[in-house]
């Protein structure tokens, strides 16, 4: 299903969901609209935090890599 990823909480939320399905503690911090490239930085884990980034494609909603 294509979705079009027109806002930053719409972004923030599907770093969001991505991360918790291999972490207990997400907290998602930036997001950065380039072009047609969501860019989120998060802060994943508890007790070692660790900040990642997501880049998600706002044309369809993919996410098209991770850090």
């Amino acid at each position: 299903m294509a979705l079009c990823i027109t806002s930053e909480s719409q972004a923030r939320e599907i770093a969001t969901r991505f991360f918790e399905q291999y972490n207990s503690l997400v907290v998602a911090k930036e997001a950065v609209w380039h072009g047609n490239v969501w860019t989120i930085t998060v802060i994943v884990g508890g007790i070692k935090p660790e900040t990642r980034k997501i880049m998600i494609n706002s044309e369809d909603g993919r996410i098209t890599g991770y850090l």
